[in-house]
């Protein structure tokens, strides 16, 4: 028996989108994506925001879109493939890793106060693939975007009542800086 199906191997278009489906979801907390190289550095490494910049890996300008592309592409080729039976659901199991790698990804950007970042991935490429996931699987893998929608917009302000803490303790210490510059002159 000779295999000649074209629905039993898997076209280049559908491996090149498992290839990228996989390395999103094998982002782990705490580490920055390079897709260059489709390798991951950790938050805090030096040698990491060396190899970012040289290979002009910001993921404001590159990541997010080069991110956006491929949910976008998972969407529209997921419409073609959820009824095939030797690929519907491989892509959808793919599609829930790389959504759970995409929510590790904004986590690790809100934790180093990149949050525009954060909510970039969650209004745009995370939406995209929660359309995707039947909701029995959102539930069944405790996917919940209205839960990392409403974290994003806590932390958001968290961060925003320590700046506003910041800012007030800086005026309160300006005006003690004030005060003594006016006593002083008043003797």
């Amino acid at each position: 028996m000779s295999i000649t199906s074209s629905s039993v191997v898997p076209t280049v278009h559908l491996q090149n989108l498992f290839n990228d489906l996989d390395f999103l979801g094998s982002a782990k907390e705490d580490e920055k994506p390079c897709f260059r190289d489709r390798s991951y550095m950790n938050k805090h490494s030096w040698i990491g925001t060396i190899h970012r910049t040289l290979n002009n890996e910001s993921q404001s300008d590159v990541g997010n879109g080069t991110i956006y592309t491929i949910c976008l592409n998972a969407s529209q080729t997921y419409d073609s493939y959820k009824n095939n039976k030797n690929f519907g659901d491989i892509l959808l199991d793919k599609i829930v890793k790389a959504r759970i790698g995409l929510e590790r990804i904004a986590r690790t950007y809100e934790s180093i106060c990149k949050s525009a970042i954060a909510r970039e991935l969650r209004n745009n490429s995370i939406l995209i693939l929660d359309s995707i996931i039947p909701e029995d699987r959102k539930q069944k893998e405790d996917l919940n975007l209205t839960q990392s929608i409403n974290n994003n917009i806590n932390n958001n302000n968290n961060n925003n009542n320590i700046k506003i803490n910041d800012i007030n303790k800086s005026n309160n210490n300006s005006e003690d800086f004030i005060d003594k510059d006016n006593d002083d002159e008043d003797i």
